[in-house]
């Protein structure tokens, strides 16, 4: 009995069992964490489109929730791999926009979740994945002064040649009309 409990051998097998069930732990990790990582860009993705979509449609907000719809989850942009996608949408007036009657900016929430693959065996079955994109129309412009001069000298009855135009005056035509 003695000579057995001396023996050495078989303690690598032991060993490599530990630390095999610790790196399928750390594979399993890295797999469910990635898988997760993809599906909150994938939700991200989402929210840019529908709250570039919703802003597209500003200063209506019916149309700016309608377009967000249209191009979030359960639009064209439903997140693939994400369950249980919730959107949120709101329009609000940036204060840092001068000029906001109703709303210039469209906010567009998302939040699911990923399912593990590996996690289940560590207490972990699923994670919550989140987004959120803000998008203004039109954003940071200030008021512009515009000016129109119109030359009513003998210039605008002349061609790029500096042929004499009379009586149609072309460029004096296309000034009013523009």
């Amino acid at each position: 009995m003695r000579r057995h409990l001396h023996d050495d051998r078989g303690q690598v097998m032991i060993l490599t069992v530990m630390f095999l069930v610790i790196l399928l732990g750390f594979c399993a990790l890295v797999l469910d964490v990635g898988h997760a990582y993809l599906a909150q860009r994938r939700l991200q993705s989402s929210v840019d489109a529908a709250a570039l979509a919703g802003a597209d449609a500003l200063p209506d907000i019916a149309s700016a929730n309608a377009g967000a719809g249209q191009y979030g989850n359960g639009g064209s942009n439903t997140p693939f791999g994400v369950d249980s996608v919730k959107m949120t949408v709101t329009t609000s007036c940036l204060v840092g926009v001068p000029g906001c009657t109703t709303a210039n900016a469209v906010t567009v929430k998302e939040t699911g979740v990923v399912k593990t693959y590996f996690g289940g065996l560590f207490g972990v079955p699923s994670f919550n994945v989140n987004a959120s994109a803000t998008a203004c129309s039109p954003c940071g412009s200030k008021p512009l002064d515009i000016m129109l001069i119109l030359d009513r000298t003998g210039s605008m009855c002349t061609t790029d040649t500096g042929a004499d135009d009379h009586p149609t005056c072309q460029d004096m035509v296309n000034a009013r009309n523009g």
